[in-house]
């Protein structure tokens, strides 16, 4: 620190001085608008200069660039028009999936030949997308306007343009969906010349702006030709890497394994493939790899099981202890082939599926049966679509996906399965594969029917706000998964069961000592 202080003043890091990189701190704030960009930060330390994970080549300085404030331009040769409103919006169809159609919309006026409506390039796009997309292209259009002002009523396109630019910029948009769309929008903003004001008003409230947005953004969803879109500005922002002084070490963990990433398994991309082509066979949509993982993860409204998540994700990857995984070692004659069955492997895909022992058969008829009263085509289950339960759809007739069904469905063979399992590793080890200790049809039907119960009360448990508060289940989206095959469910508001859901319909012990 003496030596620090023994510098003068111009190349002292200690001495505070305030680096103008972009944003207008001396401009009129205008009520209701919200400025693109960010604001000025001031340099305390050499530290906050060190970037890491950049990419670009040695001789290019890592900077960003930032335009000249508007003020600072010659109005006669860079803006021809002082101010400019323009409405965004953007649409998708099969949102997240291989076939999604997005399209973004600009609107000026009623019949005005400004008016854009044009089909975003690539797969597994979103409404999100769609929306990054809008902004951008309004932005792109009137770079020679000095304020564009920008109405729109996704808060994620407009958190994304101003509060949340500079912390995607000094992370190196790591972890942040669209990296090259959201990398571009902040490109633009940093480059453009214009004065670029924000409004964020609420979708789908009759305001004829956003309505006409939103007409023109469906209308570029459902054109045959996509339209390139000018992502430039954002490819030199993607390869200056992230501040090494904001990062966190979770932060810093996530960073390296994205840049280090490992080739996937053989087996892995063979079970997610498999997975996804029956996903897209039985719903008609295909999602991409990572909603399987992600939803195994997250277990959105705990429809899946933790037991289950852990099972599925062994499954994905193969490494369950069972048939091939045996070949190699000296147990191969023992463990490695179904004796029961005389199969050469006991995969899992044998014992869900074919396995006598396992009693599958049964547990898939008693399945149908209650999938039955729903109305719908029971479909063929398969080892595809056990894999990809997590991320399954059920669609109405016309298209759209029905919750609840989805929600059920999934309950059922999920829970299926692992009973399934459970009672294969039972019998074998348990019971050390005794042909005449097998479990007997009247012990699997109680034993299924008593886990299927137990889910129905514990979603009726999850509901209850007093105990789970923000994180309780709605009640009712538990009420329309059961509906249909809860015969004696009842008192839905006081949250209880009164009755059993599946079996003989024998009404529950009244409560008494003990019970």
């Amino acid at each position: 620190m003496k030596k620090l202080h023994n510098l003068e003043d111009e190349w002292n890091p200690v001495i505070d001085r305030e680096v103008r990189e972009h944003g207008y701190p001396n401009g009129d704030e205008i009520p209701g608008w919200t400025e693109a960009g960010f604001t000025p930060e001031i340099v305390r330390h050499p530290l906050q200069l060190i970037r890491i994970f950049a990419s670009v080549p040695q001789d290019v300085p890592v900077a960003v660039i930032a335009a000249p404030h508007p003020n600072d331009v010659d109005s006669g040769t860079a803006t021809n028009v002082d101010d400019v409103s323009v409405w965004t919006d953007g649409s998708c169809t099969e949102n997240g999936s291989k076939y999604a159609k997005a399209g973004s919309g600009l609107w000026y006026a009623a019949n005005d030949a400004r008016n854009q409506a044009i089909r975003l390039p690539g797969e597994y796009l979103t409404n999100n997308t769609a929306e990054l997309a809008a902004m951008l292209l309004s932005i792109q259009t009137h770079r020679d306007v000095r304020t564009v002002r920008i109405i729109s009523d996704s808060s994620y396109a407009i958190t994304s343009a101003t509060t949340l630019l500079r912390k995607r910029l000094d992370h190196g948009f790591l972890n942040v969906p669209n990296p090259k769309y959201v990398a571009a929008l902040v490109g633009e903003i940093l480059h453009s010349p214009s004065r670029i004001l924000v409004q964020k008003v609420k979708g789908h409230a009759g305001i004829e702006g956003n309505e006409g947005a939103d007409r023109e953004a469906a209308k570029g969803a459902e054109k045959d030709d996509p339209t390139p879109i000018d992502l430039s500005k954002g490819e030199h922002l993607l390869k200056i890497g992230a501040r090494l002084s904001v990062l966190s070490q979770s932060e810093l963990y996530k960073a390296i394994r994205h840049h280090h990433k490992n080739d996937t398994r053989k087996n892995t991309h063979r079970a997610v493939k498999q997975a996804l082509d029956t996903i897209e066979a039985t719903s008609g949509s295909r999602p991409p790899p990572s909603q399987l993982w992600l939803a195994l993860k997250k277990r959105k409204h705990k429809t899946l099981t933790q037991k289950w998540c852990a099972f599925n994700w062994k499954a994905l990857h193969q490494a369950h202890k069972v048939g091939e995984y045996w070949l190699h070692t000296r147990m191969k004659d023992s463990r490695m082939p179904c004796t029961e069955c005389n199969a050469p492997a006991e995969s899992l895909e044998h014992i869900l599926l074919e396995c006598r022992v396992s009693h599958q058969e049964l547990v898939w008829d008693l399945v149908k049966s209650q999938w039955e009263l729903t109305g719908r085509e029971w479909p063929c289950i398969n080892m595809g679509l056990i894999l990809g339960i997590s991320a399954i759809q059920i669609r109405d007739p016309d298209g759209k996906v029905n919750h609840a069904l989805t929600r059920l469905f999934q309950i059922l063979v999920s829970e299926s399965c692992y009973l399934i399992w459970c009672l294969r590793c039972e019998w074998r080890i348990g019971r050390e594969a005794n042909p005449m200790r097998r479990h007997t049809v009247s012990e699997v039907t109680a034993r299924w029917q008593s886990a299927i119960n137990k889910r129905l009360r514990m979603d009726w448990k999850l509901t209850s706000r007093a105990v789970y508060k923000k994180k309780a289940l709605p009640q009712r989206l538990v009420a329309r998964t059961w509906q249909l095959i809860a015969p004696n469910l009842q008192c839905i508001n006081e949250k209880r069961i009164e009755g059993v859901l599946v079996g003989m319909g024998i009404e529950r012990r009244p409560p008494g000592r003990n019970r």
